[in-house]
């Protein structure tokens, strides 16, 4: 539009005197967007694929960190439920992996899938909020020799809740640990790393 001198036009239709444009930035933008060095193909694992607005932002945030790379990155999506019925062999090929949040237990075992699927083939391994709860889960269950531990969000009373609301969380007697900003308990996160590891 530049070109066509609309900028030019805007400015003078308003009384404007600004001066000349520096499109220096945006135009090594585009660039680079024509110009990458490589690729990567980014496995997205949700289950509102059918609906890829829902990761509008984090599939833009993708993408913005790939220009500034200089790489082309393509998003594979994958339905965690498809992962369930079908196997991990949806997950062949991909240089990365990423699960975004979501929430309700419809998919997550596909995701646990998913999760072990990269940590055992050595795949690069993004969990935005529930999707590092996934993670986790994995973890304890395959690592730490937590069989079936879960989040109290899809099973309230399991044996081994490494996921657990914050008013949840209990001491070695079982009893519910009181935590607040003024507590002088480390914070939940922290505490949480320190009983996996």
């Amino acid at each position: 539009m530049k070109s066509q001198g609309l900028d030019d036009y805007i400015c003078k239709r308003f009384s404007l005197n600004a001066p000349e444009a520096n499109l220096a930035e945006w135009e090594q933008v585009i660039y680079e967007e024509a110009n990458p060095g490589g690729e990567v193909t980014i496995g997205m694992v949700g289950k509102y694929i059918e609906l890829p607005d829902a990761y509008k932002s984090v599939i833009e945030a993708l993408k913005h960190g790939g220009l500034k790379n200089r790489v082309t990155v393509n998003i594979k999506l994958i339905d965690s439920q498809d992962v369930e019925t079908r196997g991990v062999e949806l997950l062949k090929g991909l240089d990365a992996i990423l699960i975004p949040g979501g929430f309700g237990y419809r998919g997550v075992e596909g995701k646990v899938m998913t999760a072990r699927y990269a940590r055992e083939n050595n795949i690069p391994y993004l969990g935005i909020c529930l999707g590092m709860q996934v993670a986790l889960m994995e973890f304890a269950r395959n690592v730490a020799g937590m069989e079936n531990a879960n989040s109290t969000e899809f099973e309230p009373d399991c044996k081994y809740p490494v996921v657990a609301l914050i008013t949840e969380w209990r001491d070695e007697e079982g009893n519910v640990e009181v935590r607040s900003e003024e507590s002088d308990l480390a914070a939940p996160c922290a505490s949480a790393a320190s009983s996996v590891i």
